[in-house]
């Protein structure tokens, strides 16, 4: 099941950049379900973790359009990033596509912890779209968490075998 972006419109920089909301629509009618895929089978996110990133993903996609500066991901949306960029010509298709001919949307590593980066991020996503923004460094619930924690929205794998049992036999 697809959900689809809210924008706030009532927003200083959503209405002053009325091409926007297209963008947005735009960003939405790309079919990024083979991403989805590859983190249920790859990272077993159930399907609505997947979607999550997905929308989150093209939200924050969005918003460093309109805002035009550097931000960050939050875990998810990086994890979605990093599967989906693994889909070279996909990838390249979607980014020229959207961002014009010729233009490429690099994954940079790097992000300092105390330059307000993250903070002017959060506060982006919840101005723009009325959303809290994820943890940086933990998963919430709808995303792989880590081993020990269980969740709703995670599918664990199967655990190992028991190991064969230590009796002596003798022949």
């Amino acid at each position: 099941m697809l959900f689809m972006i809210t924008i706030n419109k009532h927003n200083d920089l959503v209405s002053s950049n009325p091409e926007f909301e297209g963008f947005v629509k735009k960003l939405e009618s790309g079919n990024l379900d083979f991403v989805k895929k590859r983190l249920q089978d790859q990272h077993n996110w159930k399907e609505s973790g997947s979607e999550q990133a997905r929308l989150d993903f093209l939200r924050f996609m969005s918003l460093t359009k309109l805002v035009k500066e550097q931000l960050v991901p939050s875990v998810q949306v990086d994890e979605f990033w990093h599967s989906f960029i693994l889909f070279t010509k996909e990838y390249k298709s979607w980014c020229e596509n959207n961002w014009g001919d010729g233009e490429f949307l690099h994954h940079q590593p790097g992000h300092k912890e105390d330059d307000g980066t993250w903070e002017r991020t959060c506060q982006l996503m919840h101005q723009v779209y009325g959303v809290e923004w994820a943890p940086k460094h933990k998963a919430d619930s709808c995303y792989t968490p880590p081993p020990q924690t269980p969740s709703s929205c995670w599918s664990p794998p199967l655990p190992p075998p028991p190991p064969p049992s230590k009796t002596n036999t003798f022949l």
